[in-house]
């Protein structure tokens, strides 16, 4: 998984040089608005339900660890919405520059991002150029790190990069998104956007400066328990791993090594808020464990405790303990190999990475790094020594290969209709699908596809008086009819009109001839009506004292 990451961080990269644009990265670090923490709460909740976890844990340290390493910029700003800084960061860098986010909140900044129709980019697609040349495209910003060497793909290719714009339709802010100005975003501070970022650290900080302050919100919304909106700063996790729902969440068997973390760190906090979601069986529903941890010296003779901080002597020691702790484990469904024992790797390493966080050396933490980022400081470099050298297993070849996979993914195809030749791409969910189910990438972009089909659909004839009524699954597409009135739907089999042959043309092109619909079969005659029968007056009587009888 992380060679995976690291395989698509140095493709896009070298894509980028390739196509002279220098790319700059907005990693979110929190939030601040009532809006964004009840998106945030939502999702989380919903991943405890249905079993999901669709990132790796810390996987926004990772990635961020990896592009320092290639000497990228990134921006990760604590407790500031993601899309404030992009859009700060793109105002500061000039009307040349470009914003790729698939959100349509970009465009609540209009105000003051200047033409954010033409240059909010939705995707990017990776373009196959000659070895050696490059393909000049539109500027991702000014200054600021590229990519690494020239990029070497299979058969000999190089590649850039191309970015699409989101369709017309879709460039409209999402309702209830209020719109945005410079005043609402974050002062630009690029070298304090830019030191490296210890979660950890942040939380504790956090909780000191609310108990110097004496204050109650700790910078969030709601109350102090974080009943509110949007609660204190803290340690504010969602789920580890699927399994959240069976096991319980890591961030809760996880907590009295945490709480043996904090008091190593030495914080003058006499509380740490933590909140993180658990599920409730007697409830049915999803329960967030929040509050605030107290670090009372009381606390730290209890025997867990005591044995919390043996296993502080080593990240091996420390993941031995979260893993005999794990009821995951016991039951099969928590190995090494799972999303859930790779989130026990992640969590041991960011314990370690913030007890050997030097704040003194965060400004010179991105030049320290070297080509590999195998800087023993960062989550990443932790990660790096407990795995002992699996990180880095890979040969030439594999990492070739990976690089070339995260490249064909995202390669740039070319519209075979005539006429056209238009550059489309296609997603990498839907070439996964495409591949799983057997079929070929689509060979024209989707206009000329969707212009094929509605060309190759014909208006329906008036349906013969030989057709029986539709019975089947599907709709029948219409055309002469089939001896019986069976025919094939073109939604599923049964009884319809039937289909028209495939070499019958289609009246809606200009050359097209009527259809030669088959005379109507010969019906057997109707019956005779029945002989109206006559009534006598006796009859007439019969009845009348029928009717008084019943009254």
């Amino acid at each position: 998984m992380m060679r995976a990451m690291k395989a698509r961080v140095d493709a896009f990269l070298r894509a980028c040089e390739n196509a002279e644009i220098a790319p700059h990265f907005v990693i979110d670090a929190g939030w601040q608005s009532d809006e964004a923490a009840a998106k945030w709460t939502k999702r989380r909740e919903a991943e405890v339900r249905r079993h999901e976890r669709r990132i790796p844990l810390s996987a926004d340290t990772f990635l961020a660890d990896f592009l320092r390493a290639a000497n990228a910029p990134v921006y990760m700003v604590d407790g500031k919405d993601g899309d404030d800084v992009a859009a700060r960061l793109a105002h500061e860098l000039g009307p040349d520059s470009l914003v790729l986010s698939a959100d349509r909140d970009m465009f609540r900044y209009e105000s003051f991002l200047t033409n954010a129709r033409e240059r909010v980019k939705a995707d990017f697609a990776y373009v196959a150029v000659p070895r050696g040349k490059s393909r000049a495209g539109a500027s991702g910003g000014g200054g600021g790190g590229g990519g690494g060497g020239r990029a070497s793909g299979g058969g000999g290719a190089s590649y850039a990069i191309a970015f699409y714009s989101a369709p017309p339709e879709n460039q409209v802010v999402k309702p209830g998104c209020e719109p945005r100005g410079l005043s609402d975003t974050p002062e630009y501070a690029p070298e304090e956007w830019r030191r490296r970022r210890c979660k950890i650290r942040a939380a504790l900080d956090a909780m000191e400066t609310e108990e110097r302050e004496g204050g109650g919100g700790g910078g969030g919304g709601g109350d102090g328990d974080g009943v509110g909106p949007r609660p204190p700063r803290g340690y504010v996790r969602g789920a580890c791993s699927p399994e959240t729902r069976r096991h319980g969440n890591l961030h809760g068997i996880a907590r009295a090594l945490r709480v043996a973390t904090y008091r190593r760190l030495g914080t003058t906090a006499r509380a740490v808020y933590e909140r993180y979601p658990e599920w409730c069986a007697e409830a049915d529903g999803v329960r967030w464990e929040s509050g605030r941890v107290l670090l009372s010296d009381a606390e730290s003779d209890d025997a867990e405790s005591s044995e919390t901080f043996d296993a502080l002597r080593s990240p091996r020691a420390a993941l031995e303990w979260l893993t005999r702790k794990d009821p995951a484990v016991a039951a099969g469904r928590g190995g090494d190999d799972t999303m859930r024992g790779f989130s026990r790797y992640a969590l041991v390493a960011e314990l370690f990475a913030a007890i050997d966080h030097d704040a003194d050396a965060d400004a010179d933490a991105d030049a320290d790094a070297d080509a590999d980022g195998k800087k023993n400081g960062g989550v990443l470099g932790k990660l790096r020594e407990m795995c002992g050298g699996r990180l880095d297993a890979a040969n030439e070849s594999a990492r070739a290969a990976l690089e070339m996979g995260a490249y064909v993914a995202k390669l740039e195809l070319r519209c075979v209709e005539r006429g056209c030749g238009a550059a489309f791409f296609v997603p990498e969910g839907e070439r996964n699908f495409l591949v799983e189910k057997g079929y070929s990438l689509p060979k024209r972009c989707r206009a000329c596809r969707k212009e094929k089909k509605r060309a190759g659909q014909s208006p329906s004839p008036s349906p013969s008086p030989s057709a029986s009524p539709g019975r089947g699954r599907g709709r029948a597409a219409g055309a002469s009819p089939c001896p019986g009135g069976r025919g094939r739907g073109r939604g599923g089999r049964g009884r319809g009109a039937g289909t028209s042959p495939a070499s019958t043309p289609s009246p809606s092109r200009p050359d097209a001839k009527p259809f030669a619909l088959s005379p109507p079969r010969t019906l057997p005659p109707s019956p005779p009506p029945a002989a109206k029968t006559t009534t006598t007056d006796a009859d007439d009587a019969t009845r009348a004292m029928a009717e008084l009888a019943m009254k």
